[in-house]
């Protein structure tokens, strides 16, 4: 089909697609967090129909082109970035719309693209820090990435959907190393996982894992414990 300047002869039987896109930083779970959102134009089109298959490496490259389109049911998907590239700063998103071109007709449809990572971030609190010091959680993907938490920098990584493993240390103030096992959890896109490590002394001294507002697991220490022991 070839767009012509004034409109298109039924016996073309095309139709005109005025294609828009938008990217959405929002997340399914926990707190939104601060990182790069691509401009819309540097993301990857492409648009499949039956017999139709074309790819632009820009949006923008589509929207200066000519946009005219055979009648019939197509579907445009936007990418920007590689969920398989984990790490800090690293969002990916994709987004899919299906849309029917009319002959002699402007169809309009808008993709918006969201996150295709999950998130991942490790936090331990005051009463947690009074009694350990050095603690360290390691994140491992399923790919086998590895990436370390500390009490110093308050970090957020972007994984790949998927299994990971989350297993550290810390130290009591008296030099005594403390394993956490390792757990194995899952990550869904566009989700925010947020393990906070805490220390309860009411009753038997406990370390406490909270992913968000949840308990998920419990670890007791058996020794007589106070911050300066």
């Amino acid at each position: 089909c070839q767009k012509e300047e004034t409109r298109l002869s039924m016996e073309e039987g095309c139709g005109l697609l005025q294609l828009k896109a938008e990217a959405s930083n929002e997340v399914k779970s926990g707190s939104t967090v601060d990182f790069t959102v691509p401009e819309v134009s540097d993301f990857s089109l492409r648009i499949e129909g039956e017999e139709y298959d074309q790819r632009w490496e820009k949006f923008s490259d589509f929207i200066s082109a000519e946009n005219s389109l055979a009648a019939g049911a197509y579907t445009a998907s936007i990418a920007w970035g590689d969920p398989s590239q984990e790490g800090l700063n690293k969002p990916a998103y994709v987004g899919s719309t299906p849309f029917t071109i009319q002959p002699q007709r402007v169809t309009e449809a808008t993709i918006t693209a969201r996150l295709a990572n999950a998130l991942v971030t490790v936090n331990f609190t005051e009463n947690f820090l009074a009694y350990f010091h050095d603690a360290e959680i390691t994140l491992t993907t399923e790919a086998g990435n590895s990436f370390l938490f500390d009490a110093i920098t308050l970090q957020t990584v972007f994984i790949a959907p998927g299994s990971f493993s989350l297993e550290g240390k810390a130290f009591k103030q008296n030099g005594t190393q403390v394993d956490f096992p390792k757990r194995q959890l899952t990550a869904q896109a566009q989700y925010r996982y947020t393990y906070t490590y805490d220390m309860s002394t009411a009753g038997a001294a406990t370390i406490t894992i909270r992913l968000d507002d949840h308990v998920v697991e419990e670890i007791v220490i058996d020794q007589e414990l106070n911050p300066e022991s």
